[in-house]
């Protein structure tokens, strides 16, 4: 083996382990964030109000709504379980604005004014951990050839 060969063959294999492991989280992440969406279409609702929306730079903002379940007040933070409802909710909803709040009944402090998950959200949620895996395994066979 010439020198400086050992990192030629490792240096891809390492890369292909850490895109792997990242898109591994990813992967769990994404299966939490799609079981939650798809349960919150279920969920019972009642009547929430917004409290603070401020506009950030790029897609980061602020945006929490304040409820009532069965007498206990609680604030939330998720529009919804994807991307694409905390966008929406920067940019339709106001200080004060009414919304309808879907709760988790064995948790009121999970809640979401966007249940569901769109086609949008799924499919992102399944291509950045599937691009992850799939540079995994070119480097892999990058690595072995």
């Amino acid at each position: 083996m010439a020198e400086g060969a050992g990192a030629e063959v490792w240096g891809p294999r390492i890369l292909a382990g850490i895109a792997f492991l990242i898109g591994a989280a990813l992967a769990i992440g994404d299966y939490r964030a799609i079981r939650a969406g798809l349960a919150s279409a279920t969920w019972p609702t009642v009547q929430g109000v917004v409290t603070d929306v401020q506009q950030g730079r790029a897609r980061i903002a602020r945006f929490v709504y304040s409820y009532d379940v069965e007498g206990v007040a609680y604030d939330a933070y998720e529009a919804g379980f994807m991307m694409r409802p905390m966008y929406r909710a920067r940019h339709h909803y106001s200080n004060g604005d009414g919304v309808l709040v879907h709760y988790d009944a064995s948790d009121p402090s999970r809640a979401a004014i966007t249940p569901g998950v769109s086609w949008w959200g799924l499919a992102w949620h399944l291509i950045a951990p599937l691009g992850l895996w799939a540079a995994a395994l070119y480097l892999l066979r990058v690595a072995n050839r």
